[in-house]
């Protein structure tokens, strides 16, 4: 597995060695996504010189999402029905079904922003001999057109103020690491990469390497109030958890969910007087 071929390929202005020998595992959990899964499958078979398995984890989608699925008719395509839609059970079930090397967790409406971004993600894992996880640069939008660029170094000191290093979606982790760490907790619906974060980080003998380039493009989220109350709970439940009641009431005064609930609600007072 830790060798890496010499030949040049071109990836933007970089000349990147094709490691053909590292396979991967996209775990794609789905419920309901006929409308976004089509974009994520075109981008994971535009992907070039790159070695992976696909398994769609489906929550009892009661719309066209297995029908558009199986369209693709892909032999490195595996599905499993799952008796439940939430997000990190869904995760967790399709993490013990992997055998590449290496997990990467997409969501459906993810895309790569460049045919060679698994084999570029390759080349880094190599290059830092093979790091327990690997992760990159992403940038989230939600439904108001607002961008949040996400790139930390994964410390302790990010950690307790609820900042992770990057999105789920941007983070290569070493199948061997799942069995030394356990899978993500299922209490949480959005922060379950979070505590997965911070149990890493406590793990001393575990390596993290990282690159400060976005190779995903993130489908578009809702930011509406359930989610960002929600956030900001899970946020200050797990930072009790792990490290406090302390450093759980600092959180309180570094926080955005609320500055950003405050402004999603002035952004519809201005639209409902611009409508009229």
């Amino acid at each position: 597995m830790g060798k890496v071929k010499t030949e040049p390929f071109a990836f933007l202005d970089r000349h990147v060695p094709v490691c053909s020998m590292l396979r991967h595992t996209i775990v794609v959990p789905t419920h309901n996504a006929a409308h976004h899964i089509a974009t994520t499958i075109e981008s994971l078979l535009s992907q070039r010189n790159a070695r992976f398995e696909v398994i769609f984890i489906d929550g009892e989608s009661r719309d066209r999402t297995l029908e558009i699925i199986r369209s693709f008719e892909d032999s490195r395509f595996r599905i499993q029905s799952a008796p439940t839609s939430q997000y990190y059970e869904m995760v967790n079930r399709g993490v013990a079904m992997a055998q590449g090397e290496y997990v990467q967790i997409l969501n459906p409406g993810d895309s790569y922003l460049y045919p060679d971004a698994l084999n570029m993600a390759s080349w880094q894992i190599a290059k830092n001999d093979f790091p327990d996880l690997f992760y990159t640069a992403s940038i989230l939008r939600d439904e108001w057109a607002e961008s949040h660029f996400f790139f930390r170094p994964l410390k302790k000191e990010f950690l307790r103020k609820g900042m992770q290093p990057t999105h789920l979606n941007s983070l290569w982790v070493k199948r061997e690491t799942f069995k030394k760490m356990g899978s993500f907790p299922i209490d949480y619906d959005l922060r379950g990469a979070l505590d997965f974060f911070i149990r890493f980080s406590k793990h001393r003998e575990l390596l993290a390497s990282s690159e400060m380039r976005v190779y995903i493009e993130s489908a578009p989220y809702i930011a509406d109030t359930g989610y960002l109350l929600k956030n900001f709970k899970e946020t200050f439940q797990l930072i009790v958890h792990h490290y406090g009641f302390f450093w759980a009431l600092s959180y309180l005064f570094v926080q955005k969910d609320l500055k950003r609930l405050c402004r999603h609600y002035i952004k519809k007072i201005r639209s409902s007087f611009q409508g009229r």
